[in-house]
């Protein structure tokens, strides 16, 4: 038999044991009956010795049965060792107060079977047919599945640590264990209730037992004590003082979340069980007002200092360009001219990044002012890619586009819209690998308007998608490229002030900007 098991997988085991326990619990069972109580139903010798043979055999391949299963669970445990390979099913979740009352039940009933008072077993099988046999032997399946079905769940539960669980006893134990300090309160306060409801209860019960046996008076005192049961139910269930402050301190946080001003009929009194939280509430509350407003005139200095200090930098910035206009001029040398070049492209590197910085000091402050129309994706890219035309072939880099053909309308300032596309190609242009190719695609996906630009870096993007966009960061961390880390930082400004959205992606050497607008 251990043989023939070990070619089943472990399924065909589980059904084969199951099936096996079964079998040996119905053969016992018969086995029982016939030589115990042959006397109850039988009246001839020869019927007598004929059961009591066919017990003793039923008893005995029983037996033989159990010390089989048992051999063969052995050797089924040590290869499939139950808390390695058993997983929680939906039938491991049913209360474990269910399965113990069922599995008493289902034993009761087995035991009754074996240990009848008269000659019928369970009242209406007297076994003297074979009809009579095979019922009883198919109800008797029927609750010893119930019984082993019901343990087996319950060694599970146990096996796998559920129990605590799934047993409504043993998690109210432990709740109750684990209760808060209000909850505590809120019971304690509740304790004299309870006790009133449970006489309440034990009244009714008395009341209703003395109306069955015919007397008047405990009739009308039980309809008096139902009238103060139903309305003791709707005090603690549909009215109260808890309700009500438990329904102030769920406002209060939904005022919080919103950011509006706490009304003073929220805040609860001192002898309310919820003012300590409700104090706690107003304080966070007033804590993140204050944060907000920090932050707020952090970002509102930061904003004044950089747009300051752009306008300053300007007026010496003008004097250097006007005298180096003045040095170009006179007579150099061909060296001393060479320097000049360079301080002149220098300059005009510095006017470029502080006219960047004035332009997102701007974009960011909210103070930007946007001229917004019903715009063409495509056409914008196109004209765009047309007026970089030169730059374009200066890089050596090859440019891929994939346009729809309808129109791709959307809204936004044309002027910051170009700038956006501006960037964002000069950066391709400027750090994408040499013999790559730059793919710009625009179109159309649900209901949004998009534009992406994909290339291949020129070196290793070691920063978060978040870090690039942050201002003077750039992702060529060895800066030896042209640039000052304000361009995505400007885009992205800009396309959220209109309504839109940057996204960038990166996927090892990959680097994808998306923009999306939602779609006219």
């Amino acid at each position: 038999m251990a043989t023939k098991l070990k070619n089943l997988n472990k399924r065909q085991q589980e059904i084969a044991l199951v099936s096996g326990l079964g079998f040996a619990a119905e053969a016992f069972t018969f086995g029982m009956i016939f030589i115990k109580y042959p006397s109850m139903w039988l009246w001839g010798k020869k019927e007598k010795i004929i059961y009591a043979v066919s017990g003793s055999i039923l008893l005995l391949l029983a037996v033989a049965m159990c010390a089989g299963i048992i051999w063969q669970m052995r050797i089924y445990i040590k290869k499939y060792p139950p808390r390695e390979t058993w997983n929680v099913h939906r039938a491991d979740n049913i209360k474990s107060e269910l399965l113990v009352l069922a599995a008493l039940l289902s034993a009761g009933r087995w035991i009754q079977a074996l240990l009848p008072y008269d000659e019928f077993i369970w009242t209406r099988y007297l076994l003297n047919t074979v009809l009579n046999i095979i019922t009883f032997f198919g109800e008797l399946l029927l609750v010893l599945t119930v019984l082993g079905g019901s343990i087996f769940l319950l060694a599970r539960q146990w096996v796998l640590g559920i129990l605590p669980k799934t047993s409504v006893i043993w998690s109210e134990r432990i709740r109750y264990r684990n209760r808060t300090p209000l909850e505590e309160r809120l019971q304690n306060k509740r304790k004299a209730g309870l006790l009133f409801a449970g006489i309440l209860t034990a009244a009714a019960v008395i009341c209703s037992y003395a109306a069955f046996m015919g007397a008047d008076l405990p009739a009308v005192m039980m309809g008096v004590t139902a009238i103060i049961m139903l309305l003791l139910f709707y005090k603690n269930c549909f009215s109260g003082k808890s309700l009500r402050e438990i329904g102030c301190l769920v406002q209060h946080i939904q005022k919080m979340s919103e950011g509006e001003v706490i009304p003073q009929e929220l805040y609860l009194p001192e002898n309310s069980l919820f003012y300590d939280t409700s104090r706690q509430l107003g304080n966070i509350d007033a804590a993140m007002r204050k944060s907000v407003e920090k932050q707020v005139q952090a970002e509102r200095l930061k904003i004044d200092l950089i747009t300051n200090v752009s306008h300053d930098l300007k007026t010496p910035l003008t004097s250097m360009v006007g005298y180096t206009a003045l040095l170009k001029k006179e007579n150099l040398s061909d060296e001393a001219r060479d320097y000049v070049e360079v301080i002149s492209a220098k300059q005009e590197q510095l006017k470029n990044m502080i006219q960047d910085l004035f332009e997102l000091s701007k974009a960011t402050s909210g103070s930007d002012q946007l001229h917004l129309e019903t715009l063409d994706m495509r056409r914008l890219l196109e004209q765009t890619m047309g007026d970089m035309e030169d730059g374009i072939q200066e890089s050596g880099q090859s440019i891929r586009t994939a346009f729809h053909e309808e129109p791709l309308l959307f809204t936004g300032d044309n002027a910051k819209m170009y700038r956006v596309v501006q960037n964002l190609l000069e950066n391709a242009l400027k750090y994408s690998m040499q013999g790559t190719r730059i793919y710009v695609e625009a179109g159309k996906r649900n209901g949004q308007v998009y534009t992406e630009v994909k290339n291949i870096a020129s070196y290793e993007m070691d920063f978060k998608p978040d870090e690039i966009m942050e201002r003077f960061v750039r992702g060529d961390k060895s800066r030896t490229t042209e640039g000052h880390g304000l361009g995505l930082a400007i885009a992205s400004s800009f396309v959220r002030n209109m309504g839109g959205e940057l996204e960038i992606m990166i996927d090892g050497d990959l680097f994808k900007v998306t923009i999306q607008f939602p779609q006219i």
